[in-house]
């Protein structure tokens, strides 16, 4: 069963993807093109590193990699998803220090996502059993 949510999702990043560039090229000359393809890129990267929870054959170390990648897509993402709200509702330079300290603290996430310091306590944390889809926190 979980082979189909791991194309499906794969099928949805493929749809991101094909979405963020469609909305980067008809609206290449407007502050809001870029950001809104951007955002749907990243949104498909983050949808790739999700379909890896399905993948039932990963190692640990793998599901760790792709659990960074994943939350480091999301971290990315986010100050670029507001960015391309504040230009689209017209107000970018207004609110340009608000767009720099999202920016600025999610790069700080992402160091500290790829230091290692983040994710932690990964044992103690309740998780779905793919074999059974099931909540399990016997792990």
């Amino acid at each position: 069963m979980t082979t189909i949510y791991y194309y499906w999702v794969l099928g949805c990043a493929i749809t991101a993807f094909v979405t963020g560039v469609a909305a980067y090229w008809r609206n290449r000359s407007q502050a809001v093109g870029p950001l809104l393809g951007g955002t749907m890129v990243l949104s498909g990267f983050w949808l790739i590193g999700f379909a890896q929870y399905f993948n039932t054959g990963l190692k640990e170390e793998a599901e760790i990699g792709w659990a960074q990648f994943t939350l480091g897509s999301t971290i990315l993402n986010m100050p670029l998803f507001f960015h391309c709200l504040c230009a689209l509702v017209g107000h970018a330079r207004r609110w340009r220090w608000w767009i720099l300290a999202a920016y600025a603290s999610g790069v700080t996430l992402l160091v500290l996502l790829m230091k290692g310091l983040l994710i932690s306590g990964v044992r103690q944390c309740p998780f779905i059993d793919r074999k059974s889809t099931r909540l399990n926190s016997s792990h």
